[in-house]
C-alpha cells in the first residue's frame, strides 16, 4: 500500500511544529498541525501530524487527548510504515506511567522492544524507561538488567554523535539523566 507523495511544504510544516513542542509553544504548534490535517496529507503526513498533536498534548498532561491521537496516528502507521510502530507504543507507555498504570505502561514498553525501530538512542530510552517501571514494580533485578542495556545504547549513540562530530545535545541530556537516575536510585 502506497502512502501517498510527500508535500515538502507539509514536512517543514511538521518540522516546524515539532521544534514548536520542543520549545512548550503549543498554541502555535497545534495550528500548524491542523493546517496540515486539514490540508490533504499523505497518510505518512498525517500519521506524523497525530502524533505531534499525542506528544503535545502529553506534555500539556491532557493524557486523554495524547492517547487518543497517539490511537489515531498508530492505526495509520499500522498499515503503512510498520518501523515507526514501536514509537506509538512507547509513548502509549508514557501516558500510561504518568497514569500509575505500571502493567499498562510495562506492557506496551515490551510491546515496542519486539518491534523494528530508528535508532540506537530509541533503544536505550525504552529500555531506560521499562527500567523505571520495574522499579515502581519493586523488580530490582529487571530495574538493573533494564538500566544496563539502556546505558550500554545511550553510550553507543553518544560514542556515535562524537565520533560524527556533532552536537547532539539530546543524547547527552538523556545520557546525563539516566546516570543521575542510575546512580540516585541503584
Amino acid at each position: 500500500m502506497a502512502c501517498g507523495s510527500i508535500n515538502a511544504q507539509h514536512s517543514q510544516v511538521l518540522m516546524r511544529a515539532d521544534s514548536l513542542i520542543q520549545n512548550e509553544n503549543y498554541n502555535a504548534a497545534k495550528v500548524l498541525l491542523t493546517q496540515v490535517i486539514n490540508d490533504d496529507p499523505s497518510r505518512f503526513e498525517l500519521s506524523n501530524a497525530y502524533f505531534l498533536l499525542s506528544q503535545m498534548y502529553f506534555d500539556e498532561n491532557d493524557l486523554e487527548k495524547a492517547a487518543y491521537h497517539n490511537q489515531q496516528s498508530l492505526s495509520i502507521r499500522n498499515d503503512l510504515h510498520y518501523e515507526f510502530i514501536a514509537e506509538n507504543y512507547m509513548h502509549f507507555g508514557l501516558i500510561a506511567m504518568r497514569k500509575a498504570d505500571n502493567d499498562r505502561a510495562l506492557w506496551n514498553f515490551l510491546k515496542a522492544s519486539e518491534l523494528p525501530y530508528q535508532s540506537i538512542e530509541f533503544g536505550g530510552l525504552l529500555y531506560a524507561y521499562m527500567a523505571q517501571v520495574y522499579y515502581r514494580l519493586e523488580d530490582m533485578e529487571n530495574v538493573i538488567k533494564n538500566y544496563r542495556i539502556a546505558m550500554e545504547a545511550l553510550q553507543t549513540a553518544f560514542e556515535e554523535a562524537n565520533e560524527l562530530d556533532l552536537n547532539h545535545y539530546r543524547i547527552r541530556r538523556h545520557r546525563l539523566y539516566y546516570d543521575n537516575f542510575l546512580v540516585g536510585y541503584l
